[in-house]
């Protein structure tokens, strides 16, 4: 047996095995080093026991701590404790130990994931803790439950631990504890250490990090590793309705337990301070009382207050630099913590953890008891932002230098000198304006100045490029003075400006940077735009080719938006993050101020109904785009041949971002047009209904549903032939490619659109030749039988009957869709029915895989798809118009039905149910009969042979529709599925596709359903890009020794069906049969991915 304190000592759980180190952090850890003994070695990455468990369990026990345990489940297994808790609170909790409590907590609770967001300057990992029921993937995905999403931040000054060691135990509480309710009213985002370098240094830590910046004094400038990261991967991503950041304080004089401050928007609007200040505050408040401890509003303390109590105190004013204030720019409910401690941060720490436990439980209570609350205080005080950002108005002043004045007085005690004073203070917590200006509609950001329009994009603030010069007038700013400070501040010297306004016109250059203010973070916008504004980039240097009296910055401020083509520069990946994505290729614009007036006509209405070409295409689009505030393009990838592909979103007010879309509470309906390059009919129609919705008689529709188009998916296509071809000229079919995406076309419209903006409805709008076929539209829903239900009810019930009635009340014949499979014979041959397809990989039943209502709607056309063109879009415009209305008229039906989907997903997905089955293959079978109008055709013999001929008649008979399928093979839902290291390339693809990830930290022997290979059989010839594999296996009970570094993939997530698709090798989409186990599968063999009927409780991290 291993001496006391000798070797690391690696704690193994049940079923687990040691961790393996990796380059990128320690997996021993330290709290369990010393004084503790050696329960496992490690041998050979295995681990074995080093001597009889009952003297291991008797030694453990004899080693822990005995202090009180918080949030504690019951159970056999061993409680987990802080290594804070461990000591009897006489060591602080290292950093290494901090990451392995979380990632433990992960092995205990499926409602915790673990994220990297970002590295310290020293390389330690910054982490992201999310905790909700069911977890939440993404940030839009958080938006969408409608819950409130709360932020807590800890430990951004290193030497301030008690808030790092709080948060330990809140979350334990959230995961395993009496708080573990509150995960089903709201998201819980911790940020456990953001300075962990600083909180490494020393005997208690340092209060910089080891760049020696205040890294809370750079959430403006983002200078650090640690405050970029957190603001561009968490703040920007999450958008928050609370934050909360923890602090502690070195008293005396001050001698509180307690402290909280919290930003007011002198020029407002004060909604969320009105409910920090009389509700949430207070019942922190409240709650620290009950416990014992005394609190004051945060504030600093001068050497002259002792003497002259009349010059009161001031939490003073850092400005949104700070969290506490940068919250409030970013209009959250923020609130300041700030407990009160000895210079050396270890001592006393039981007590200061405990302060800090209580205010974050009670917030935590407070928002629980009222999400409805929350979320709608601040949803109305972004909107209120976003409406004041959309008009120019004398009456409404932005802040630009503020002064404090004394709003009260209090009854307050400090320490001075020995003795405790009392007196009454003046508490200096309310401004007024010093220097104001009135709000502007936008700023205008000259080419050469792009380094400040990216440094917006940081801060998830959406910048738009100018596509075409433009005359206008604007607000320039004129240096009058610049002072710089004598020595550097935060490694920068800081400037004061002094500046007068210019107005006057301007011509402005095309690749001019335009940021709108009808954005939630327009606060933000302002304070880094207006040079005067102490933390403007004009302050931080941003500028300093023009600082000298007399020069003109490159910033202009704007009256008015520019009536001129604009596209989004920036992007909302699938994490919600935003990425800058500026093209240096861009292809001049045409463009005519003429475009301006009068009415909008499309290219195909203005010529007699030819097609309409993919540049008229983009210039119709443009030309809306200037005339309107509400439509925003975005070039989302290029075509095999390079043409761009643009989402147009639309919305009133505007929703730039998906986080923004769903906050909004509207539905979200998406519109694809033309995937195949010969069914042009959608297209043109999609031009008529985006016009009449910005300035028609739709316009009404833009206040309750958010509208995404991508009006060409197919433009190489489109442009081939004298009316377009069905593929891409590559000759993909692009609606058979959304699984492998093996084009970027398909690549783009998941990536960009469906992963990220997770739509609520989603329509695919095609054409189909005729005869046989004969009705004028046709629709279709797929009936997922691997769930969600809602959806497809929604869909089924509703959507489409209402499509139904507007086209039938316009003259036009409608029928479900089916393929033309057999229906040349169909007079002859009624039995043979009409199918409905079941493909697995087209875009309608991809959306449906991701728990989405989708709609297939198909215009009957000629095989010249330019014959009739003005009747088949008539036909698509009123299937958009009637789909838009139905979800304008209950858009809290739809997004009710969509988030049920997602809570029937995670409920279903996160327990074993014998019952409870899906289906990997099925067969067509009939539902009933029906009365089928079809072209007639007849069986004509010539000199080349027999072949069926049109007659000309259409005929009536009574076909059995195959509109429903029998399970041929079935298999029981499983819980997830394990994926084994060495197949990085699957999990991959399966995150292109907005699946949720997360690693195994440790290895461990793991119960799984194996797929055992009964049959392999090649196709002999490509399909689609691949030769395809036919799997047979069968289902084979056994137990994997996996390494660490094995992948899990949950099957508790919206998107399940489409996990199950891909993982199940006998499904038609799987991975299997497009190829992805080539050169591993044999007959009798085992494939390295696994069914799972239980969770591993081993620790995960989430894979970015």
């Amino acid at each position: 047996m291993c001496p006391v304190g000798a070797g690391p000592l690696t704690l193994v759980y049940p079923g687990r095995r040691a961790r393996r180190p990796t380059s990128h952090s320690v997996f021993t850890p330290r709290s369990l080093r010393g004084p503790m003994f050696v329960l496992s070695f490690r041998s050979r990455g295995r681990a074995r026991s080093s001597f009889p468990t009952a003297v291991a369990v008797a030694m453990l026990l004899a080693a822990v701590s005995t202090a009180p345990l918080t949030g504690q489940a019951g159970g056999a297994e061993d409680p987990l404790r802080t290594h804070a808790e461990q000591s009897g609170w006489s060591a602080l909790t290292p950093h290494e130990d901090v990451v392995t409590f979380y990632e433990e907590l992960t092995a205990r609770s499926n409602d915790v994931r673990v994220r990297e967001f970002g590295r310290s300057a020293a390389d330690r990992p910054l982490l992201e803790v999310v905790l909700s029921r069911p977890i939440v993937a993404t940030p839009a995905q958080a938006h969408q439950t409608g819950r409130p999403i709360v932020l807590v931040n800890a430990q951004v000054h290193g030497d301030e631990q008690a808030s790092k060691e709080a948060l330990m135990l809140f979350a334990r509480d959230l995961a395993l504890g009496d708080l573990n309710f509150l995960l089903d009213r709201a998201i819980f985002v911790l940020s456990p250490q953001l300075n962990p370098d600083g909180a490494e240094a020393g005997d208690w830590g340092t209060r910089n990090n080891l760049r020696n910046r205040n890294v809370n004094r750079d959430y403006l400038r983002l200078d650090s590793p640690e405050t970029r990261a957190f603001v561009s991967q968490v703040i920007s991503a999450w958008r928050p309705h609370v934050i909360v950041d923890s602090h502690e304080l070195v008293g005396p004089p001050r001698i509180y337990d307690f402290y909280t401050s919290f930003p007011r928007s002198i020029e407002g609007p004060t909604l969320a301070y009105d409910l920090t200040r009389h509700e949430v505050v207070p019942a922190i408040v409240d709650a620290l009382a009950e416990a014992g401890f005394d609190h004051f509003p945060y504030h600093r303390v001068t050497s002259a207050l002792a003497d002259d109590p009349s010059v009161g105190v001031s939490a003073g004013t850092y400005g949104a630099r700070a969290l506490s204030s940068y919250g409030g720019a970013r209009a959250a409910v923020t609130i300041l913590y700030e407990s009160m401690r000895p210079r050396d941060a270890r001592e006393n720490l039981e007590s200061r953890t405990h302060r800090h436990h209580v205010a974050m439980r009670a917030m935590a209570e407070y928002v629980g008891a009222n999400p409805a609350r929350v979320v709608e205080t601040v949803r109305r005080e972004r909107a209120e932002l976003v409406e004041r950002g959309t008009t120019w108005d004398v009456a409404d002043s932005m802040g630009i230098r503020l002064e404090h004045l004394a709003s009260r007085e209090l009854d307050y005690r400090m320490e001075w000198e020995g003795d405790t004073l009392e007196f009454a203070v003046p508490l200096l917590d309310s401004t007024r304006i010093e220097l104001g200006r009135i709000r502007p509609v936008g700023y205008l950001i000259e080419p050469e100045a792009v380094e400040a329009a990216r440094h917006l994009a940081l801060h998830g603030i959406q910048v738009e490029r100018l596509q075409a010069p433009v005359r206008l007038e604007a607000e320039s700013y004129r240096v009058t003075s610049v002072r710089r400070a004598s020595a550097s501040y935060e490694g920068y010297v800081e400037r004061t400006f002094e500046t007068e306004l210019e107005t006057g016109e301007r011509e402005v250059a095309a690749g001019t940077y335009l940021v709108r203010m009808d954005q939630p973070d327009a606060r933000v916008i302002g304070h880094l735009m207006e040079p005067e504004d102490e933390n403007s980039l004009a302050s931080m240097g941003w500028f300093a080719t023009s600082e000298r009296t007399g020069a003109v910055l490159g910033v202009h401020r704007l009256r008015a938006l520019p009536r001129v083509p604009t596209e989004l520069v920036t992007r909302v990946d699938g994490e919600g993050r935003t990425h800058w994505v500026d093209r240096e290729d861009q292809a001049p614009v045409r463009w005519s101020s003429a475009a301006l007036e009068g009415p909008l006509r499309s290219y195909a209405e203005r010529n007699g109904w030819e097609l309409t070409p993919h540049e008229e295409v983009l210039d119709f689009y443009r030309t809306l785009a200037a005339r309107s505030p509400w439509l925003s393009m975005r070039e989302i990838g290029r075509t095999r041949q390079g043409r761009p592909l643009h989402l147009v979103t639309l919305a009133r007010p505007g929703a730039l971002t998906p986080q923004d879309a769903h906050a909004s509470g509207r539905p979200i309906l998406f519109i694809g047009a033309q995937v195949h390059g010969d069914e042009p009919a959608g297209k043109e129609a999609l031009m008529q209904f985006t016009r009449d919705l910005v300035e028609g008689p739709l316009e009404p529709l833009l206040d309750e549903v958010v509208f995404l188009f991508v009006p060409q998916m197919n433009p190489d296509g489109a442009e081939t032939g004298p009316w377009g071809l069905r593929s891409n000229t590559a000759g993909f079919n692009l609606n058979r490619d959304y699984l492998r995406l093996d084009n970027p076309e398909s690549r783009a419209i998941v990536e960009e659109v469906l992963v990220p903006w997770r739509p609520d409805v989603v329509v695919d709008a095609h054409e189909l030749g005729g005869p046989p076929r004969v009705y004028d539209f046709y629709t279709w829903h797929p009936t997922n039988p691997h769930g969600p239900t809602r959806p497809m009810t929604l869909t089924g019930d509703r959507l489409i009957p209402s499509i139904v009635d507007a086209l039938e009340e316009n003259g036009f014949s409608h029928i479900i869709y089916h393929t033309p499979g057999g229906l040349t014979r169909l007079a002859q041959e009624p039995e043979t029915g009409i199918a409905v397809p079941v493909y697995g990989r087209t875009l309608n039943d991809y959306a449906a895989s991701r728990g989405l209502s989708t709609i297939l709607f198909e215009s009957l056309r000629e095989s010249d798809a330019r014959v009739g063109i003005e009747d088949r879009t008539r036909r698509q415009y009123v299937s958009m118009e009637a789909l838009a209305r139905e979800m304008a008229s209950d858009p809290s039906a739809v997004r009710e039905a969509l988030l049920d989907g997602v809570r029937e997903m995670a409920e279903r997905g996160s327990r074993w149910n014998p019952a409870d089955s899906i289906a990997v293959l099925r067969e067509p079978i009939p539902s009933r009969t029906v009365a089928y109008d079809v072209a007639e055709f007849r069986l004509v013999e010539t000199d080349e042979g027999s072949s069926w001929e049109p007659t000309g008649e259409i005929i009536t008979v009574d076909a059995p529709l195959y509109d429903s399928s029998r399970v041929t093979l079935g298999r029981i839902r499983p819980v997830g599925y394990l994926i084994e290291p060495h197949r990085g390339d699957l999990v991959e693809a399966l995150r292109t596709h907005g699946i949720r990830v997360e690693r195994l930290l440790e290895g461990a022997t793991i119960p799984v359903e194996s797929f055992r290979i009964d049959s392999l059989s090649l196709a002999s010839n490509v399909y689609e890009g691949y030769v395809p594999q036919q799997f047979r296996t069968h289902l084979e009970e056994r137990t994997v020794e996996v390494d660490a570094g094995g992948w899990l993939v949950r099957a508790d997530q919206p998107a399940a069906a489409l996990v199950f698709h891909l993982l199940e090798p006998d499904d038609e989409n799987s991975f299997a049969i497009t190829g992805a186990f080539l050169s591993e599968a044999r007959v009798g063999g085992v494939l390295p991915v696994h069914r799972l009927r239980e969770i591993p409780r081993v620790p995960k991290r989430a894979v970015p």
